[in-house]
């Protein structure tokens, strides 16, 4: 098992009707169990719920830091200063995350089809990794979601 980069339980988007994501089930015959998920999975995972999070929303679980101001982007328009926003926003979140040895490149731009996404890619090199890990991400300008991509 990777322990630098640990293991959490597996979760999976859903559109935001009514949670923004759920816990998965451990495959199988029953599928009764939870699924779990470890090593750069798991930090993949993490680094999509710190950008999902409203920075500030873990307050009252004692995490303020936590959370990025992606969310704040809701109802902007595609422009040059819009997507400066998001890469200042991904970089400020992704600051806190420990597991993270240096953020590298972070690319936004519209998502193809959708007037109102932006596809947000990313370089992080774990640490005590050989290799970097690329990340894509969709941001939702009309609710603020954001979800693998």
């Amino acid at each position: 098992m990777d322990r630098q980069h640990g293991i959490d339980l597996a979760l999976e988007p859903r559109k935001r009707s009514d949670s923004v994501l759920r816990l998965a089930l451990a495959e199988g015959p029953t599928a009764t169990d939870l699924a779990t998920i470890q090593g750069r999975d798991n930090l993949a995972q993490a680094i999509w719920l710190r950008l999902a999070v409203a920075r500030g929303e873990l307050a009252h679980l004692g995490h303020p830091q936590f959370g990025s101001r992606l969310h704040q982007l809701v109802g902007r328009l595609h422009s040059a200063s819009t997507h400066a926003l998001a890469r200042a926003y991904v970089r400020q979140a992704l600051r806190e995350e420990a597991r993270i040895a240096r953020l590298g490149a972070v690319e936004v731009e519209p998502r193809a089809g959708d007037p109102a996404g932006l596809a947000i890619r990313l370089r992080v090199e774990p640490i005590g990794a050989e290799a970097a890990l690329d990340l894509t991400f969709d941001l939702s300008l009309d609710d603020g979601a954001v979800t693998p991509g």
